[in-house]
């Protein structure tokens, strides 16, 4: 599963949030129109669990092998498990 994720690294993870926040609905309104085009994300995200929490999620739901991959700095995460 590929998702977005939350950086571990504080300096990081702020300045993610703050592309989000700022950014993102700039760009949503220039290329489509409509600032809440993908503003949505940033608030999905703050409520999202953190990588290593939703590996244990995975693991309380009975997957085994659970991997997490993360990317760009944690601002996005590969999780693998095998459906028991």
């Amino acid at each position: 599963m590929l998702d977005f994720s939350k950086p571990t690294n504080r300096v990081l993870r702020g300045g993610y949030f703050l592309y989000l926040r700022t950014f993102v609905p700039l760009f949503g309104c220039l290329f489509c129109g409509d600032s809440e085009t993908h503003a949505y994300i940033y608030e999905s995200l703050v409520h999202y669990p953190e990588a290593h929490e939703l590996a244990e999620r995975m693991r309380g739901a009975g997957a085994r092998d659970v991997r997490v991959a993360p990317l760009l700095g944690g601002c996005m995460c590969i999780h693998r498990a095998t459906k028991c």
